[in-house]
């Protein structure tokens, strides 16, 4: 047996023998044909209403479809594996296959079919870049009759709906947010002063490299700065000599403020660091370290950083050199904003923090959705759960 045929033989999830009665349990390339798409340039595409597809979904417009609707997606290069579904006609490029159901099966359904499948495990299970057909048409596929296709596919869409739904919440309340509070900060009869005016330290991160062997100090870097918090999924640990860990450790308060990225839109991301306990945190090169006197909040600060009149200021100070996207210390110096009294301050943190929880709750709501579909999923796809009648029954 080939290494290849090994590694398929990993990525099989149905097995014949499981499957409940009436469903058939075959390779999908019985049911389905991956079809390729057709290159189209960006300079090429003339503004219109068709979605243009590529393998992260949606990449432009153009006037003219390549394929009706409705339609699936499965991503060939780049977005490797990922499943796209639309209702409308549609121009897939060259990076994405198109769907065309061999046996009349309902489009739904192998949307959910496909998307709970590992077809994102096959590019590193055989080393071979991209997505190839074979491989995919290889993959055992559970095809219950028609009838039970269509329930199924409506009980999954209802989570999704259900999951749509919330999100388009979440962005209402993201745009209240930014419009409640700059209309807040625009109010505040406050002088601006620079921000050079309030600081007592800002400097840059250790430049040592950093490993996971739990060795020394642990050490935040830029994936640790996501949203508006600390993310501790992946803590990283340098060693240090005394005195560069006395000079770059973190106190509770300090503004960690990202200095450089490829993406421009991440640089001057920042997060406030709260004392998580009692190791002594350090932080990388990539990062600035921005430490306040008390009369300026670092948690206004960074409400204000995150704002639109904060963003623009950071943004008109990055330069750009070997792709890369910089700020430097002294044109974070020269920011300005508006400085209230600590009651306002606080105040306006507090307002901050409410959306936040609110959006968080938002978050878990949607987190446990995902769990539910996953649950549903794998219970309704594999025939454990039986829908179709008016009956929901165990196996």
């Amino acid at each position: 047996m080939s290494s290849t045929v090994r590694a398929l033989a990993g990525c099989q999830i149905f097995d014949k023998f499981v499957v409940p009665d009436g469903w058939a349990c075959v390779p999908l390339g019985e049911r389905i044909e991956l079809a390729y798409g057709s290159g189209l340039r960006e300079e090429d595409r003339e503004p219109g209403e068709v979605d243009v597809f590529g393998s992260n979904g949606i990449v432009g417009r153009h006037t003219r479809a390549l394929v009706p609707g409705p339609g699936l997606l499965v991503g060939r290069k780049g977005t490797v594996g990922a499943v796209h579904y639309t209702d409308r006609s549609f121009w897939p490029i060259d990076t994405v296959y198109y769907v065309v159901p061999r046996r009349g099966d309902s489009m739904r359904f192998l949307h959910h079919l496909l998307d709970y499948m590992p077809l994102k495990a096959l590019n590193a299970a055989t080393g071979v870049p991209g997505l190839s057909r074979r491989d995919v048409y290889s993959l055992l596929g559970a095809f219950p009759p028609p009838r039970e296709q269509a329930s199924v596919a409506r009980v999954l869409d209802s989570v999704d709906t259900t999951i749509d739904g919330i999100r388009e919440v979440s962005q209402r309340v993201d745009t209240l947010q930014n419009v409640v509070l700059e209309e807040s900060f625009d109010r505040l009869a406050a002088k601006h002063c620079r921000l050079d005016a309030f600081l007592t330290d800002i400097r840059y991160g250790t430049s040592v490299a950093s490993s996971d062997n739990a060795r020394g100090n642990p050490v935040l870097r830029i994936p640790n700065v996501v949203g508006d918090r600390l993310a501790l999924d992946d803590v990283a640990f340098v060693e240090l000599p005394a005195p560069d860990v006395d000079r770059l450790s973190l106190e509770d308060g300090d503004l960690l403020l990202v200095r450089t990225n490829g993406n421009r839109n991440y640089v001057g991301r920042s997060v406030v660091f709260r004392r998580l306990d009692n190791r002594i945190w350090l932080y990388a090169s990539y990062l600035i370290r921005i430490r306040l006197n008390g009369d300026l909040l670092p948690d206004f600060v960074n409400t204000y950083l995150r704002l639109e009149p904060g963003r623009r200021q950071l943004l008109q100070r990055v330069t750009t050199s070997a792709g890369n996207h910089n700020i430097n210390t002294n044109s974070i110096r020269l920011i300005r904003l508006p400085v209230p009294p600590r009651a306002e301050q606080e105040r306006l943190v507090g307002l901050a923090t409410a959306f936040r929880n609110r959006r968080d709750a938002i978050t878990d709501m949607i987190d446990a959705l995902y769990d539910l579909k996953k649950s549903l999923m794998h219970d309704f796809l594999t025939g454990r759960v039986r829908v179709g009648d008016r009956r929901t029954r165990l196996r």
